[in-house]
């Protein structure tokens, strides 16, 4: 038989076991945090869009918000796109159990080319998924959890510059855009604010949009039988694409469709 210091040092060295174990799965966020997360969320990203996507650092708790920080998305050309914190309002126990909505919230800086058809430098980064989607004529099916959770998502301090290509050049910055956008059951509605500027103009926008059935149960856009009611209105907003900058002193424009 084993002698009672045997069984003792055995005890001792389980007991070691099973605090080693317990340390390294509550540390578990942490360690990833330093190691592995922010190369995942790297490529997450960037595999999502046309671009490149950098990540300064992620932090992930069991219990508390996950955080990804100093995103930087660079389209095609080369030039910044964002640079955004993007901070989701749930612990990762949650997220593994399976979330009945996402919360989340961004800050940071946008910024964009506006070309003379009205494209933007933006539209660049998306080119990969809207070829892939116009690739298959299949609509997107839906995820195998049931279906996408509502999002809330809370903008705050969003800093949007767009520069139109013109001579001379200008730019119109949005300078501290707020608002909230959330997605349920296929309808998308948002509501945003900002002040503006342009020069030494300085104005106000304000959108508020709602589009019911727009999404399919995938999650992808599906615009046909699809209704919008949307108003956008600004106020002592400059216009920098005309040879001259102009001043929009009033102007609300509303639509709605039936289908």
């Amino acid at each position: 038989m084993d002698s009672p210091s045997r069984r003792s040092r055995l005890l001792v060295v389980l007991a070691g076991l099973v605090l080693v174990a317990l340390v390294l799965v509550v540390f578990a966020p942490a360690i990833a945090s330093a190691t592995i997360a922010r190369g995942i969320a790297e490529t997450a990203i960037g595999g999502s869009i046309n671009g490149t996507a950098t990540v300064d650092a992620v932090r992930l708790s069991w219990f508390g918000d996950q955080e990804v920080r100093g995103v930087v998305i660079t389209d095609p050309n080369g030039g910044e796109a964002a640079d955004v914190d993007v901070t989701l309002h749930s612990g990762l126990l949650g997220l593994l159990g399976g979330l009945e909505r996402v919360d989340a919230h961004v800050t940071g800086a946008l910024s964009a080319d506006v070309r003379d058809d009205g494209t933007t430098s933006f539209h660049d980064l998306f080119e990969k998924a809207d070829a892939e989607a116009s690739s298959t004529s299949a609509p997107a099916p839906a995820p195998a959890g049931g279906a996408t959770p509502p999002l809330n998502l809370d903008i705050e301090d969003v800093e949007v510059t767009l520069r139109f290509q013109e001579e001379p050049p200008r730019t119109l910055v949005l300078e501290s855009l707020n608002g909230i956008a959330t997605v349920e059951a296929g309808t998308v509605e948002v509501h945003l604010a900002s002040p503006t500027k342009s020069g030494a103009l300085s104005g106000n926008f304000k959108a508020d949009v709602i589009a019911n059935d727009v999404l399919d149960a995938g999650g992808a856009i599906a615009p046909v039988g699809a209704t919008v009611d949307a108003t956008l209105a600004v106020q002592s907003v400059p216009v920098p694409f005309a040879k001259h900058v102009e001043q929009l002193e009033q102007l609300t424009i509303t639509a709605r469709t039936q289908d």
